[in-house]
């Protein structure tokens, strides 16, 4: 197996191991234990060099989702990153009231009221309780 330099790793990790589960976190809230198990695996093959070596880390994973500008290697944070595709699809539902999507989750979730004074409810689906979380990004900003 060759070995990749540090560049091409950075570059196929944010190209495309990143990239994956992106429409997945656009429409649901990934666990946590997901997320967790995507970064340990993006980190071991971030600081493996060899297959055959073992995979010591030589840093946090959150430092290296900082900036670069800040001393990081600018991966994204898959929890934040999540919460943040779920935010869009909360912002869509703001600006347009008379789209499908938004018009089924009103009938369902909020039929008196408008989205952002909506509850999450205790039957409510998985899609409904991820842009509920999304909703918080709109909320905290919003303030």
């Amino acid at each position: 197996m060759s070995v990749f330099f540090a560049a091409g790793k950075e570059v196929l990790l944010k190209a495309i191991v990143q990239a994956i589960p992106t429409y997945a976190m656009s429409c649901f809230k990934l666990p946590k234990t997901l997320i967790k198990d995507l970064h340990r695996l993006i980190a071991d093959f971030w600081w493996t060099s060899k297959a055959e070596k073992s995979k010591m880390h030589w840093g946090k994973w959150n430092e290296m989702c900082n900036s670069k500008q800040r001393g990081g290697l600018g991966f994204r944070g898959l929890s934040c990153f999540n919460q943040a595709l779920l935010a869009k699809q909360a912002w869509r539902l703001i600006r347009k009231p008379d789209s499908l999507v938004a018009r089924v989750l009103k009938a369902c979730y909020f039929p008196s009221g408008d989205f952002l004074n909506a509850r999450k409810g205790s039957k409510a689906s998985f899609v409904w309780r991820s842009i509920i979380w999304g909703r918080e990004v709109i909320e905290k900003d919003s303030r």
